[in-house]
């Protein structure tokens, strides 16, 4: 007689306690260390001012970067207060920026996991699925979940809406189209018409089977409707009319810009996210995932696991057509592939597990089934672990280069008055007039130090006689040194606070 899967667990953990090896795991992927790294310069610096200085105007509606409007990032807000609501609570550091993030990767591996449970094979398929995401290179990394950027949050709700849709087909509970809904209008609220991207294979899936007709007859349907579309045009709305040409600008940065052109020169060709997906992003997992799709694939077709593996090659083909064509391609923009696979993965490994269990005596298929787990979860899992190491270990020799970790240092700031000078200057074109994540040290410095001014500036021309100025890097030092005689008052790694003496 074929043993069930959970009698299988029972020698080595309980059954209800399967989670609690997703645990230690997610702890090591997810909050290892994640505020140790300096705030990465572009995206998720530029979101960290916009917090602070949410913060600092208390103004909900409006980002603003260097005391602007922000049209530059244009994507809605929801990442944003949630990530000011931190740093308000925990204090100006990049963990507090990042517990967001790394709050919403953790929410999602949990919704992952449940939803293997509950549909794609028990505790041991929650597991495995739990196991496969938080040891996905594509997935525990910069951008996604390990630094404060949209992707974890936006992953969260565009898996739920697939989740939902699925459970809405198995089921017909009209509640699990309400939270479709939800997860459409939170998801725009996140990261505006990339929240949608999974939509279409998800409407292909309820048009084959049939239920689109009775979807649309259904009065939560028009409920989830209204709550897609009202969450974002009323956010939408209400920021055009606080600012006027915000609109426009989002055309130009979201649509028309990255759809249909290159910005800021990250064009590859459509077979990009292919290679990099198999060469790198999911690398160890990739044979899994075939396995898994092949073993899904023989089920008979009832089976709510291999419904999924349908439902989630078309979300997945559809996705990644809309991305390939699109002429803006960044690493992470296939990210919402990663929950999508790790399912596949969960349900897949587990009917092998459950053959396994066919063929053998108990004992036997016990120790083949916990094999078959290490084999798939020990190498992905040593590999991002040994990837995060040397990450840390980059990123925090980086950090000497940065005016992070030295105005961390009390003694950066212990020789001035009360106004300070940041200047920065950089041989690179592209960054000598731009440093967000000095922009947010500095405000976390006239956070931290009440009635203490950080002004950042980016030309040496006019620096008050006597006043203390902070430089960090060759570059900022050379220059200012060719401007005017200083004095140095301290120096650490390689910044100095200098007093300006005199013009040269």
């Amino acid at each position: 007689m074929k043993k069930p899967v959970q009698d299988l667990l029972r020698p080595w953990v309980l059954a209800q306690w399967w989670w609690l090896a997703l645990v230690p795991v997610a702890w090591f992927s997810l909050f290892w260390r994640l505020g140790a790294q300096p705030l990465q310069n572009w995206d998720e610096a530029r979101l960290a001012v916009n917090a602070a200085e949410m913060l600092r105007r208390h103004d909900w509606l409006v980002t603003h970067y260097r005391g602007q409007p922000d049209l530059w990032n244009t994507k809605p807000p929801l990442l944003i207060w949630l990530q000011a609501l931190s740093l308000n609570a925990f204090g100006y550091s990049e963990w507090a920026f990042r517990l967001p993030t790394a709050l919403a990767a953790l929410a999602l591996t949990g919704l992952v996991a449940a939803f293997a449970r509950r549909w794609l094979g028990g505790p041991l398929a929650g597991l495995l699925a739990g196991l496969a995401l938080l040891t996905s290179k594509g997935f525990v990394t910069q951008h996604v979940a390990r630094s404060g950027d949209y992707e974890a949050l936006l992953l969260l709700f565009t898996t739920a809406q697939l989740l939902a849709g699925f459970a809405w087909l198995q089921t017909r509970r009209p509640g699990y189209v309400v939270l479709l809904g939800i997860a459409v209008g939170l998801a725009v609220l996140t990261k505006s018409v990339a929240g949608l991207f999974l939509l279409p294979g998800l409407a292909i899936e309820i048009t084959r089977r049939g239920r689109l007709l009775p979807l649309l007859r259904l009065p939560a349907t028009w409920l989830a409707v209204g709550l897609a579309l009202g969450i974002p045009a009323l956010w939408y709305g209400l920021r055009e009319h606080v600012a006027p040409g915000y609109l426009h600008a989002v055309w130009e940065n979201e649509l028309g810009g990255r759809m249909l052109g290159s910005l800021e020169q990250h064009a590859s060709p459509w077979y990009w996210y292919l290679t990099s997906f198999v060469t790198q992003q999911f690398l160890l997992w990739t044979p899994w995932v075939l396995l898994s799709c092949w073993a899904l694939a023989r089920r008979p077709f009832r089976r709510p696991a291999h419904r999924f593996l349908t439902a989630a090659l078309w979300s997945s083909g559809i996705f990644m057509l809309v991305i390939s064509a699109a002429s803006t391609k960044l690493a992470w923009y296939d990210a919402p592939l990663y929950p999508l696979l790790a399912l596949v993965i969960g349900g897949g490994l587990t009917v092998l597990a459950r053959r396994v269990a066919a063929r053998h005596v108990a004992a036997a298929a016990t120790w083949r089934s916990l094999f078959l787990v290490a084999l798939a979860v020990v190498p992905s899992l040593i590999a991002v672990q040994r990837r995060l190491g040397k990450e840390h270990s980059r990123r925090y020799e980086e950090a000497a280069l940065t005016y992070g970790r030295f105005l961390h240092d009390a003694n950066a700031t212990a020789g001035g008055n009360s106004h300070f000078i940041a200047l920065h200057h950089s041989i690179s074109p592209s960054t000598q007039t731009y440093n967000a994540p000095l922009e947010f040290y500095a405000l976390a410095f006239e956070h931290d130090h009440p009635g203490n001014t950080m002004e950042v500036r980016y030309a040496p021309a006019q620096l008050p006689v006597g006043h203390v100025v902070l430089v960090c890097g060759a570059a900022a030092q050379q220059l200012l040194a060719a401007h005017y005689r200083t004095r140095t008052l301290y120096a650490a790694d390689s910044c100095q606070t200098v007093q300006v003496l005199a013009p040269r």
